[in-house]
């Protein structure tokens, strides 16, 4: 279907409330993360609020647990399940060396189909030292050995980055395909000839 036709709204979280709401979301609580990582995550209101209408997301430099920067990161597994539909998260991102957000999916089946083998969509990543290009990339595999990746980036026009403003990042599944959009401009199709297996 095309991008308008998507009008059911089935889940949704405008974080209108006073903190996080413990039915949708589950914050991740960890020392140490992949990649070199250099924060341990956290639940404390320091790293993860909700603050008249938006979730805040925050990299503090403080020491913990052995880290010397906490951040916040937090998860809908064990709560909701998506599999076809459109799915756009409003987000306003922030820049600065060694910043690293993200919007991203893994299977739901990582417990027993362990990374990449479940799969992983990531619908938004930016590098804080390059604020104006997002990175969609999908990741795929029966083992690390194994891992295959496949994506694009998306250069902001304009003078803007997006850090100055909201924008809408929007993931499209179907059965063949899936599809991603900022602020309803298509940007990359991602098709099930794409991945093997």
């Amino acid at each position: 279907r095309a991008y308008a036709q998507y009008t059911e709204l089935v889940w949704s979280d405008e974080f209108d409330g006073a903190a996080l709401d413990a039915a949708k979301w589950t914050p991740e609580v960890r020392d140490v993360w992949f990649n070199n990582e250099l924060q341990a995550t956290t639940n404390s209101r320091d790293n993860i609020t909700v603050l008249n209408g938006n979730l805040v997301i925050t990299a503090k430099r403080q020491a913990y647990n052995g880290r010397d920067y906490t951040s916040g990161r937090i998860v809908t597994k064990g709560k909701k399940d998506f599999l076809f539909g459109r799915i756009d998260t409003r987000a306003k991102l922030p820049k600065g060396k060694g910043l690293w957000p993200a919007i991203w999916m893994l299977g739901s089946n990582d417990s027993t189909a362990p990374w990449p083998n479940c799969g992983e969509i990531d619908i938004m990543e930016l590098r804080g030292s390059t604020p104006k290009l997002n990175l969609t990339t999908m990741h795929f595999g029966t083992s690390v050995a194994t891992h295959l990746q496949k994506g694009t980036t998306y250069l902001l026009p304009g003078t803007d980055d997006f850090a100055a403003d909201y924008h809408i990042f929007t993931s499209i599944r179907s059965r063949d395909q899936i599809r991603f959009y900022i602020d309803g401009n298509l940007y990359y199709t991602f098709t099930s000839g794409d991945a093997s297996p």
